[in-house]
C-alpha cells in the first residue's frame, strides 16, 4: 500500500464530513427562516426520533 492512499482516504473523509456539516447547517438555517416567516413547515418537529409516548 503506497502512502497516497491513505491520504485519500482521509482528504475524502474530510469532504464528506464538510458536506454533511453543511447539509446540517443549511437545514437549521431554512428551518429558521420559516419559523421567522410564521410559515409551519410539514414533517418538522423533530424528525425521526419524535413520535408519541
Amino acid at each position: 500500500m503506497t502512502l497516497s492512499s491513505p491520504l485519500l482516504l482521509v482528504a475524502g473523509l474530510l469532504v464528506t464530513a464538510a458536506l454533511a456539516w453543511a447539509v446540517v447547517v443549511s437545514a437549521r438555517r431554512r428551518a429558521a427562516a420559516f419559523a421567522a416567516a410564521g410559515v409551519a413547515v410539514p414533517g418538522g418537529g423533530g424528525g425521526r426520533t419524535s413520535g408519541p409516548g
